[in-house]
């Protein structure tokens, strides 16, 4: 079943096939020629930018409404629809009657939290604050006597606890083995060294003489040797230079620097424009069997090649030499094969160097311990001869003298402890600790004594009571001050709602008050343009009222939740507006802005200096007098800049022709033009970027209309037989989030 539908599919592709080649060899043979139908266009370095294009409206996002905390009567309204005014200034007054009776009530709550806090004191301390720490003092003091007390008793009872007993044991044991290693080390002080000692240190120190001058005779060995073997191999890689240089002279007559003797053939020929297939080959050059033949044989060379390279060696290899000796592939054979020579014995004397410093400095690094062993043989041997020392035979005898008083001192302890308790001693605790326990009755009956005079249901019915007052001082501040309306910020007054004399209630919107410093642009970007969005990109827009103008933002925010509508999807973005001075809502970006000094990526230096633009009609960095106010609401078409490519190679977009497969130029030669495929990049729809296979300063054919209508009936699959397109570069699209 499957077969047959492939077999059904096959037949439809070659009737198609056949039905587009018959439809291209008709509309080849009924173009008309336009071969030299072209105007050349010469390939330069330049600048591309990308821009995403949208429609949004302008946004005020800075107003409020203001009002006055209480009501009253409208006094003063100092100001009027479109004032400009400054952040403190005042704006509007209630009546004088309101205001003054609003202070009486402040003045009123303040003496009623006075007398209120006064009772509330009063009722929380009868007693003195004195007496009340001494007595609570009197207690802890007392207290703290009863737990020593008993403490005390306790010790009494049980003078040494176990571990107390093991502990002392242990030290008894301690000092005894202490004293023990006394003795010896006094016994070692009086006769310090054998005379085998001596013998033995005698023997190290001639052992460790030997073993240096082997030692230095082994590094003068590994020098000798190591030099002879580096001399050799230098030999060897001078005459692999040396064959190498002869033959780039032999073959091409060049003469190589010493910077070039170190780069490898096929760098060489490329910068000497040498290509062996066409250099080498007969039947491309003139005729050479009379003078004029070899002179035009020569200019040919030389057009072909750098001037490095001689004509005359190139000519007498391809027609004075014997044959075959002129055969490319020897010829390039030869000199790979000289060069790996050269390269080969290279990497030998580099390793050879490597090694020899290592093997030599071993043999430094051993002769340096050999000199450490003699010195310290040499310390021993001199110590061993010496004999004892007073001083330390006297220092011995101190320690031992110490440690067995240390004994003497241990053993006492461990009797002590094992003696038991003190009769006398646990009655005078036991004693102790009744006379304390009293003390601490005493002193808990004083402290409830001072504190019995505070009442607990007063204290909690005067705290209510400073609450209140505290609540009601609260509010006639807070009254007294929205009596006079300020401007919480820089602003102008968009709109008034009520007159002066008129009745205002607590919470009624006398005025509001925008930013106008503060403008924003909202848009909506295409999904399949959000990804370029970055917050901080500069942008440009222009008003449907101001058309003639163009001025500067930069992307604030990008929601991360994008709306569908109509199986569209989009994503809000927000564009503040810069200002005169170069500031904007950039306070949000966290990064700089153009005021800083700092201009964003993708602004022109000409445009973080306030120069107009290429292709503007007005300065986006227009003075602060110079900005027009811009109304909530207006429309606005943003182009923000996603990519701006600074120095690259740039052709008409009309240049290029081909489709996704291959793309290609036609490049004008002396011999005419010539069909080369390139690699494009970004394009601006009038321009196109050329990462690969154009050369700047060439120059490019650029077919007339007529041509390029041509070009397009024949490209793509099919031919003009599907009427299939060519290849055009991306043009401006339009809409929310369209790209240019």
């Amino acid at each position: 079943m499957k077969r047959w539908r492939w077999g059904i599919a096959v037949a439809i592709l070659m009737a198609l096939g056949l039905t587009g080649y018959y439809g291209y060899t008709r509309v080849v043979a009924a173009a008309p020629k336009t071969e030299n139908s072209y105007q050349q266009v010469k390939v330069e370095r330049g600048t591309l930018i990308e821009t995403v294009s949208a429609q949004g409206s302008i946004d005020l996002p800075e107003q409020k409404d203001l009002g006055f905390g209480t009501a009253g009567t409208l006094h003063q309204l100092l100001v009027k629809q479109g004032d400009t005014v400054k952040k403190g200034q005042v704006l509007a007054r209630l009546d004088p009657a309101s205001i003054s009776q609003l202070a009486k009530a402040i003045a009123q709550a303040q003496l009623n939290l006075k007398d209120a806090e006064k009772r509330l004191d009063d009722a929380k301390a009868p007693y003195d604050e004195a007496d009340i720490a001494r007595a609570e003092l009197a207690v802890a003091n007392a207290q703290l006597a009863v737990q020593k007390a008993q403490e005390g008793l306790d010790k009494a009872l049980d003078p040494y606890a176990q571990d107390e007993v093991a502990k002392a044991e242990v030290a008894v044991t301690t000092a005894r083995l202490a004293a023990q290693a006394a003795q010896e080390a006094f016994d070692k002080s009086k006769s310090p060294y054998s005379s085998e000692e001596v013998v033995k240190a005698q023997a190290q120190l001639t052992a460790s003489l030997f073993t240096i001058v082997d030692d230095q005779r082994a590094l003068s060995s590994t020098k000798s040797s190591w030099e002879s073997k580096l001399a050799a191999i230098q030999e060897k890689v001078k005459d692999s230079e040396t064959k190498y240089i002869e033959a780039f002279t032999g073959y091409f007559g060049m003469k190589l620097s010493e910077t070039q003797l170190q780069r490898s053939p096929d760098i060489l020929m490329k910068e000497a424009q040498i290509d062996l297939p066409t250099l080498f080959k007969k039947d491309i050059l003139y005729p050479h069997y009379d003078l004029e033949g070899v002179q035009k044989t020569l200019n040919h060379i030389a057009s072909k090649t750098s001037p490095q390279v001689d004509p005359l060696a190139v000519y007498a290899w391809v027609y004075l030499a014997p044959p075959g000796a002129s055969d490319v592939e020897a010829i390039e054979k030869d000199i790979k094969n000289r060069w790996e020579v050269l390269r080969d014995i290279r990497d030998q004397l580099s390793t050879s160097r490597t090694q020899a410093d290592l093997a030599i400095a071993n043999a430094e690094n051993k002769i340096a311990a050999d000199a450490d062993a003699i010195r310290v043989a040499k310390e021993r041997l001199d110590d061993l001869k010496k004999g004892a020392d007073p001083l330390e035979v006297a220092a011995k005898e101190r320690q031992l003298a110490l440690a067995q008083a240390t004994i003497k001192k241990a053993e006492e302890d461990l009797a002590k402890i094992k003696k038991g308790a003190d009769r006398v001693v646990v009655e005078a605790q036991k004693r102790q600790l009744y006379l304390a326990k009293a003390n601490v009755k005493k002193a808990e009956e004083d402290l409830a004594e001072v504190r019995e005079g505070a009442d607990s249901v007063l204290v909690a019915l005067r705290e209510a009571e400073v609450a209140a007052v505290k609540a009601a001082l609260a509010e006639a501040q807070a009254n007294l001050a929205a009596a006079e309306m300020k401007a919480p910020f820089d602003g102008i007054v968009a709109i008034t709602n009520i007159e002066e004399g008129k009745q205002v209630g607590a919470n009624a919107a006398v005025l509001r008050l925008v930013d106008p410093s503060k403008t924003e642009i909202d848009l909506s970007i295409d999904e399949m343009d959000i990804a370029k969005i970055r917050t901080t990109q500069p942008a440009t827009f222009t008003l449907d009222a101001l058309p003639n103008r163009q001025f500067v933002g930069l992307v604030a925010s990008i929601a991360p939740i994008g709306r569908q509508q109509s199986g569209v999807v989009s994503y809000p973005v927000t564009v503040s507006v810069v200002r005169g001075d170069g500031s904007s809502q950039g306070e949000r970006l966290g990064r700089q802005n153009p005021a800083s000094g700092q201009r964003p990526e993708g602004i022109s230096p000409s445009a973080a200096r306030g120069q107009r633009p290429e292709g503007t009609t007005a300065n986006p960095r227009l003075a602060a007098a110079e900005l027009p106010q811009l109304a909530m609401g207006m429309s606005a078409l943003v182009n923000i800049v996603v990519e701006r490519k600074e120095n690259v190679l740039l052709v008409p977009s009309r240049a290029i022709r081909g489709n996704s497969q291959r793309r290609y130029v036609e490049v004008v030669t002396p011999t005419g033009l010539e069909e080369r495929t390139v690699r494009i990049g970004t394009s601006d729809g009038q321009r196109t970027e050329v990462t690969e296979g154009l050369q700047e300063g060439e120059e490019v054919a650029v077919r007339s209309s007529q041509a390029v209508q041509t070009n397009i009936r024949l490209g793509g699959f099919g031919g003009g037989g599907f009427g299939g397109p060519g290849f055009a570069p991306p043009q401006a699209q339009p809409a929310g989030g369209g790209r240019r």
